[in-house]
Protein backbone atom coordinates (compact mmCIF):
# COMPACT_ATOMS: atom_id res chain seq x y z
CA UNK A 1 0.00 0.00 0.00
CA UNK A 2 0.93 3.68 -0.56
CA UNK A 3 0.96 6.96 1.41
CA UNK A 4 -2.80 8.61 1.33
CA UNK A 5 -2.23 12.49 0.27
CA UNK A 6 -5.35 13.35 2.20
CA UNK A 7 -3.65 12.24 5.43
CA UNK A 8 -0.65 14.29 5.16
CA UNK A 9 -2.95 17.41 4.10
CA UNK A 10 -4.98 17.11 7.20
CA UNK A 11 -1.74 16.72 8.93
CA UNK A 12 -1.03 20.35 7.61
CA UNK A 13 -3.97 22.29 8.12
CA UNK A 14 -4.85 20.87 11.76
CA UNK A 15 -1.00 22.41 12.70
CA UNK A 16 -1.43 25.45 10.66
CA UNK A 17 -5.10 25.97 13.09
CA UNK A 18 -7.46 25.33 10.01
CA UNK A 19 -8.97 22.20 11.16
CA UNK A 20 -8.15 18.60 10.36
CA UNK A 21 -9.23 17.93 6.80
CA UNK A 22 -7.92 16.15 3.95
CA UNK A 23 -9.33 18.69 1.24
CA UNK A 24 -6.73 21.81 0.91
CA UNK A 25 -10.14 23.71 -0.15
CA UNK A 26 -11.91 23.69 3.09
CA UNK A 27 -9.27 26.16 4.75
CA UNK A 28 -9.77 29.56 5.08
CA UNK A 29 -9.12 31.81 1.64
CA UNK A 30 -5.50 32.09 0.79
CA UNK A 31 -4.65 29.14 2.11
CA UNK A 32 -5.34 26.42 0.50
CA UNK A 33 -2.87 26.43 -1.92
CA UNK A 34 -0.47 27.19 0.73
CA UNK A 35 -1.54 23.58 2.13
CA UNK A 36 -1.18 21.98 -0.80
CA UNK A 37 2.16 23.57 -1.80
CA UNK A 38 3.55 22.15 1.50
CA UNK A 39 2.32 18.78 0.97
CA UNK A 40 3.56 18.74 -2.59
CA UNK A 41 6.96 19.62 -1.29
CA UNK A 42 6.96 17.18 1.17
CA UNK A 43 6.49 14.84 -0.95
CA UNK A 44 8.64 15.59 -3.36
CA UNK A 45 11.64 16.05 -1.10
CA UNK A 46 10.92 12.62 0.78
CA UNK A 47 11.26 11.38 -3.32
CA UNK A 48 14.74 12.71 -3.34
CA UNK A 49 16.17 13.42 0.37
CA UNK A 50 19.04 15.32 0.99
CA UNK A 51 22.63 14.07 0.69
CA UNK A 52 23.31 11.19 3.33
CA UNK A 53 26.14 12.98 5.82
CA UNK A 54 29.42 12.29 3.87
CA UNK A 55 27.68 11.89 0.75
CA UNK A 56 27.38 13.54 -2.45
CA UNK A 57 24.37 12.24 -4.19
CA UNK A 58 20.86 12.07 -3.55
CA UNK A 59 19.77 8.15 -1.99
CA UNK A 60 17.56 6.13 -4.58
CA UNK A 61 14.74 4.40 -3.08
CA UNK A 62 14.59 0.85 -4.09
CA UNK A 63 10.99 1.09 -4.98
CA UNK A 64 11.49 3.69 -7.60
CA UNK A 65 13.45 1.04 -9.31
CA UNK A 66 11.40 -1.87 -11.00
CA UNK A 67 11.62 -3.77 -14.27
CA UNK A 68 10.29 -3.97 -17.90
CA UNK A 69 10.02 -6.31 -21.22
CA UNK A 70 10.41 -5.72 -24.72
CA UNK A 71 8.51 -8.09 -27.04
CA UNK A 72 10.13 -7.59 -30.65
CA UNK A 73 9.15 -8.73 -33.85
CA UNK A 74 9.51 -10.57 -37.10
CA UNK A 75 9.65 -8.43 -39.75
CA UNK A 76 6.79 -8.70 -42.24
CA UNK A 77 7.30 -8.25 -45.77
CA UNK A 78 4.60 -7.37 -48.22
CA UNK A 79 5.40 -7.90 -51.64
CA UNK A 80 4.43 -9.38 -55.50
CA UNK A 81 6.81 -11.72 -55.06
CA UNK A 82 4.71 -12.92 -52.09
CA UNK A 83 1.47 -12.48 -53.63
CA UNK A 84 0.38 -10.12 -51.30
CA UNK A 85 0.46 -6.85 -53.35
CA UNK A 86 -2.38 -6.65 -56.76
CA UNK A 87 -1.38 -7.00 -59.83
CA UNK A 88 -4.17 -5.47 -61.79
CA UNK A 89 -3.30 -1.29 -60.28
CA UNK A 90 -0.30 -1.86 -57.88
CA UNK A 91 0.91 0.56 -55.28
CA UNK A 92 0.80 4.41 -56.28
CA UNK A 93 2.62 6.94 -54.46
CA UNK A 94 1.05 10.76 -54.82
CA UNK A 95 1.75 13.53 -52.62
CA UNK A 96 3.69 11.83 -50.48
CA UNK A 97 1.12 9.34 -49.59
CA UNK A 98 1.78 5.77 -50.52
CA UNK A 99 -1.05 3.49 -51.40
CA UNK A 100 -0.37 -0.07 -50.60
CA UNK A 101 -2.82 -1.75 -52.77
CA UNK A 102 -2.46 -5.36 -50.84
CA UNK A 103 -3.96 -8.32 -52.41
CA UNK A 104 -7.29 -9.45 -51.51
CA UNK A 105 -6.73 -13.62 -50.65
CA UNK A 106 -10.80 -14.14 -50.71
CA UNK A 107 -11.18 -13.96 -46.88
CA UNK A 108 -10.00 -10.55 -46.60
CA UNK A 109 -7.44 -7.61 -47.32
CA UNK A 110 -3.80 -8.15 -46.15
CA UNK A 111 -3.04 -5.64 -43.50
CA UNK A 112 0.44 -4.53 -42.01
CA UNK A 113 1.14 -6.16 -38.63
CA UNK A 114 -1.39 -5.08 -35.73
CA UNK A 115 2.06 -4.23 -34.01
CA UNK A 116 2.96 -1.34 -36.48
CA UNK A 117 -0.37 0.50 -35.88
CA UNK A 118 -2.96 1.82 -33.93
CA UNK A 119 -5.51 4.71 -33.73
CA UNK A 120 -3.40 6.54 -31.75
CA UNK A 121 -0.18 5.57 -32.47
CA UNK A 122 2.09 5.91 -35.68
CA UNK A 123 5.39 5.42 -34.56
CA UNK A 124 6.15 2.19 -34.01
CA UNK A 125 7.75 0.82 -37.62
CA UNK A 126 9.85 1.34 -40.53
CA UNK A 127 8.83 1.00 -43.14
CA UNK A 128 11.62 -0.31 -46.02
CA UNK A 129 10.23 0.30 -49.43
CA UNK A 130 11.75 -1.70 -52.80
CA UNK A 131 10.33 -1.23 -56.28
CA UNK A 132 8.70 2.39 -56.32
CA UNK A 133 12.00 4.33 -58.01
CA UNK A 134 12.41 7.64 -56.11
CA UNK A 135 10.01 6.24 -52.65
CA UNK A 136 12.88 3.53 -52.23
CA UNK A 137 14.32 3.66 -49.06
CA UNK A 138 13.61 3.07 -45.02
CA UNK A 139 10.82 5.45 -43.74
CA UNK A 140 9.33 5.99 -40.39
CA UNK A 141 5.44 7.08 -41.39
CA UNK A 142 4.12 10.29 -39.84
CA UNK A 143 1.03 8.23 -40.30
CA UNK A 144 0.19 4.80 -41.29
CA UNK A 145 -2.85 3.34 -41.80
CA UNK A 146 -4.32 -0.40 -42.94
CA UNK A 147 -4.25 0.90 -46.70
CA UNK A 148 -1.68 3.73 -46.58
CA UNK A 149 1.60 4.85 -45.23
CA UNK A 150 2.28 8.87 -45.39
CA UNK A 151 6.09 10.14 -45.56
CA UNK A 152 7.94 12.75 -43.78
CA UNK A 153 6.85 16.20 -44.70
CA UNK A 154 10.34 16.75 -47.09
CA UNK A 155 8.38 13.82 -49.24
CA UNK A 156 5.10 15.63 -49.28
CA UNK A 157 5.61 16.64 -53.21
CA UNK A 158 6.78 12.94 -54.08
CA UNK A 159 4.62 10.86 -57.01
CA UNK A 160 5.08 7.80 -58.28
CA UNK A 161 2.28 6.18 -60.59
CA UNK A 162 0.87 2.62 -60.29
CA UNK A 163 3.36 0.14 -60.39
CA UNK A 164 2.45 -3.27 -60.46
CA UNK A 165 5.53 -5.63 -60.56
CA UNK A 166 8.46 -5.96 -58.37
CA UNK A 167 7.43 -3.79 -55.28
CA UNK A 168 7.87 -4.89 -51.96
CA UNK A 169 7.06 -3.43 -48.30
CA UNK A 170 8.81 -4.89 -45.25
CA UNK A 171 7.53 -3.33 -41.69
CA UNK A 172 10.44 -3.38 -38.85
CA UNK A 173 9.39 -2.44 -35.66
CA UNK A 174 11.88 -0.36 -34.74
CA UNK A 175 10.53 1.17 -31.81
CA UNK A 176 8.59 -0.51 -28.49
CA UNK A 177 6.52 1.94 -25.68
CA UNK A 178 8.89 2.24 -22.32
CA UNK A 179 7.68 0.89 -19.14
CA UNK A 180 4.60 2.61 -17.37
CA UNK A 181 6.51 5.43 -16.12
CA UNK A 182 10.16 5.51 -17.33
CA UNK A 183 12.16 7.53 -16.01
CA UNK A 184 15.68 6.45 -17.09
CA UNK A 185 17.64 3.18 -17.57
CA UNK A 186 19.30 0.82 -14.44
CA UNK A 187 21.87 -0.91 -16.12
CA UNK A 188 22.03 -2.05 -19.39
CA UNK A 189 18.89 -4.18 -21.99
CA UNK A 190 19.68 -7.64 -21.73
CA UNK A 191 18.27 -10.69 -23.93
CA UNK A 192 16.21 -12.90 -22.58
CA UNK A 193 16.94 -15.72 -20.12
CA UNK A 194 19.64 -18.46 -21.69
CA UNK A 195 19.56 -16.45 -25.16
CA UNK A 196 23.62 -16.88 -24.97
CA UNK A 197 23.32 -13.12 -26.59
CA UNK A 198 25.08 -10.28 -25.47
CA UNK A 199 23.18 -7.14 -23.81
CA UNK A 200 22.29 -4.08 -25.35
CA UNK A 201 24.34 -0.65 -24.88
CA UNK A 202 21.97 2.24 -23.89
CA UNK A 203 23.55 4.83 -25.78
CA UNK A 204 22.09 9.09 -26.03
CA UNK A 205 18.98 9.30 -28.89
CA UNK A 206 21.53 12.01 -30.86
CA UNK A 207 23.85 9.00 -31.67
CA UNK A 208 21.08 6.60 -32.53
CA UNK A 209 20.17 9.43 -35.18
CA UNK A 210 23.47 9.36 -36.28
CA UNK A 211 24.27 5.34 -36.46
CA UNK A 212 21.26 5.46 -39.03
CA UNK A 213 21.90 8.26 -40.80
CA UNK A 214 25.72 7.39 -41.67
CA UNK A 215 25.29 3.77 -41.88
CA UNK A 216 23.90 1.21 -44.27
CA UNK A 217 20.89 -0.17 -42.48
CA UNK A 218 19.89 -4.04 -42.25
CA UNK A 219 18.30 -5.72 -40.26
CA UNK A 220 20.05 -7.67 -37.92
CA UNK A 221 20.34 -8.65 -33.96
CA UNK A 222 19.56 -5.36 -32.25
CA UNK A 223 22.83 -4.41 -30.28
CA UNK A 224 22.20 -0.55 -29.13
CA UNK A 225 19.17 1.11 -27.28
CA UNK A 226 17.92 4.77 -27.07
CA UNK A 227 14.66 6.72 -25.36
CA UNK A 228 12.74 9.23 -26.68
CA UNK A 229 11.21 11.50 -24.12
CA UNK A 230 9.03 13.06 -26.62
CA UNK A 231 7.53 9.82 -27.99
CA UNK A 232 7.91 7.49 -24.76
CA UNK A 233 9.58 4.62 -26.73
CA UNK A 234 12.83 2.85 -27.05
CA UNK A 235 14.05 3.01 -30.56
CA UNK A 236 17.29 0.02 -31.63
CA UNK A 237 19.65 -0.34 -33.81
CA UNK A 238 20.30 -2.75 -36.09
CA UNK A 239 16.22 -3.11 -36.77
CA UNK A 240 15.17 -6.56 -35.32
CA UNK A 241 15.82 -9.11 -38.00
CA UNK A 242 13.35 -11.71 -35.82
CA UNK A 243 11.83 -12.05 -32.98
CA UNK A 244 13.66 -10.92 -28.96
CA UNK A 245 12.69 -10.51 -25.96
CA UNK A 246 14.56 -8.03 -23.90
CA UNK A 247 14.37 -7.03 -20.56
CA UNK A 248 15.61 -4.33 -18.40
CA UNK A 249 15.70 -2.47 -14.94
CA UNK A 250 14.49 1.14 -14.77
CA UNK A 251 13.75 4.34 -12.40
CA UNK A 252 10.08 5.07 -12.11
CA UNK A 253 9.39 9.04 -13.27
CA UNK A 254 7.34 10.48 -10.17
CA UNK A 255 6.45 13.27 -12.24
CA UNK A 256 4.32 10.62 -14.59
CA UNK A 257 2.60 9.69 -11.45
CA UNK A 258 -1.27 9.77 -10.98
CA UNK A 259 -0.88 13.15 -9.03
CA UNK A 260 2.03 14.89 -10.52
CA UNK A 261 3.98 14.23 -6.54
CA UNK A 262 4.18 10.37 -6.12
CA UNK A 263 2.49 9.95 -3.60
CA UNK A 264 0.98 6.58 -4.99
CA UNK A 265 4.02 5.20 -5.40
CA UNK A 266 5.55 6.05 -1.42
CA UNK A 267 5.19 2.79 0.43
CA UNK A 268 2.85 3.43 3.31
CA UNK A 269 5.21 2.79 6.09
CA UNK A 270 7.20 6.22 5.48
CA UNK A 271 3.61 7.83 6.06
CA UNK A 272 5.12 9.36 9.33
CA UNK A 273 8.38 10.32 8.18
CA UNK A 274 6.76 12.39 5.37
CA UNK A 275 4.13 13.86 7.51
CA UNK A 276 7.10 15.29 9.56
CA UNK A 277 8.71 16.90 5.74
CA UNK A 278 5.36 18.54 5.54
CA UNK A 279 5.22 19.92 9.07
CA UNK A 280 9.10 20.74 9.12
CA UNK A 281 7.93 22.94 5.70
CA UNK A 282 4.94 24.56 7.90
CA UNK A 283 6.77 25.59 10.51
CA UNK A 284 8.32 28.12 8.60
CA UNK A 285 4.10 29.27 7.92
CA UNK A 286 3.06 28.90 11.83
CA UNK A 287 2.16 31.69 14.12
CA UNK A 288 3.06 29.96 17.19
CA UNK A 289 6.65 29.33 18.25
CA UNK A 290 8.60 25.65 17.33
CA UNK A 291 12.21 25.69 17.17
CA UNK A 292 12.63 23.08 14.36
CA UNK A 293 11.27 20.65 16.24
CA UNK A 294 9.78 18.75 13.28
CA UNK A 295 12.74 19.62 11.38
CA UNK A 296 14.96 17.95 13.30
CA UNK A 297 13.11 15.32 13.66
CA UNK A 298 12.58 14.54 10.07
CA UNK A 299 16.45 14.80 9.40
CA UNK A 300 16.77 11.91 11.97
CA UNK A 301 14.25 9.83 10.32
CA UNK A 302 14.94 10.19 6.77
CA UNK A 303 18.39 8.95 7.38
CA UNK A 304 17.07 5.79 9.17
CA UNK A 305 14.47 5.50 6.42
CA UNK A 306 17.66 5.01 3.83
CA UNK A 307 19.52 3.05 5.91
CA UNK A 308 16.96 0.46 6.16
CA UNK A 309 16.27 0.66 2.74
CA UNK A 310 19.68 0.28 1.31
CA UNK A 311 20.07 -2.35 4.69
CA UNK A 312 17.47 -4.98 2.75
CA UNK A 313 18.07 -3.62 -1.74
CA UNK A 314 21.91 -3.55 -1.54
CA UNK A 315 23.94 -6.50 -2.33
CA UNK A 316 26.69 -5.51 0.10
CA UNK A 317 24.35 -5.77 3.23
CA UNK A 318 23.18 -9.06 2.18
CA UNK A 319 25.82 -10.65 3.99
CA UNK A 320 28.40 -12.73 2.63
CA UNK A 321 28.57 -14.60 -0.35
CA UNK A 322 32.52 -15.37 -1.40
CA UNK A 323 33.93 -18.89 -2.49
CA UNK A 324 35.65 -20.52 0.23
CA UNK A 325 37.28 -23.67 -2.15
CA UNK A 326 40.44 -21.74 -2.81
CA UNK A 327 41.24 -21.51 1.15
CA UNK A 328 42.12 -23.78 3.90
CA UNK A 329 39.91 -24.28 6.22
CA UNK A 330 41.48 -25.35 10.26
CA UNK A 331 39.81 -28.27 11.48
CA UNK A 332 39.20 -28.77 15.61
CA UNK A 333 41.47 -31.75 15.89
CA UNK A 334 39.52 -34.51 18.00
CA UNK A 335 42.20 -37.07 17.51
CA UNK A 336 45.85 -36.79 19.20
CA UNK A 337 49.26 -36.60 17.09
CA UNK A 338 50.32 -39.70 17.14
CA UNK A 339 46.60 -40.90 15.57
CA UNK A 340 45.87 -43.77 18.42
CA UNK A 341 42.94 -44.60 19.49
CA UNK A 342 41.64 -46.59 22.67
CA UNK A 343 38.67 -48.72 23.15
CA UNK A 344 37.64 -50.92 25.92
CA UNK A 345 41.19 -50.16 27.28
CA UNK A 346 43.20 -51.60 24.56
CA UNK A 347 45.13 -49.26 22.61
CA UNK A 348 44.96 -49.52 18.66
Amino acid sequence: MAIVKSVITSEVSHFLGYGYSGSAASAPTGTANLIQNITDRALKDFLMPPPMPGEKVTHIWSWLRTNGTVYLNDPETFSHANDKLDTSGGPVVANGVITFDFKNPGSGAYVPPTWAFSSTDQKTTAVEVSGLGIADGWHIPTALTATTMTLAAANADLDVVATNSGVSFTFHQLFHAAGTGFSSFDGFMTHDLNTNKPHLEVIPWGTMMDMYSAKTISSNRPQYVAYDEGLGKFMFYPPPNSDYVLRYAYLKDTVNSADGTGSEVIPDRYEGVVINAALAIAEGYADHPNNGTFARLYAQQVQSAVAQDRTVSRIEYFGYNGDNSDHRIDLPKYRNPNNNVTFNSTLY
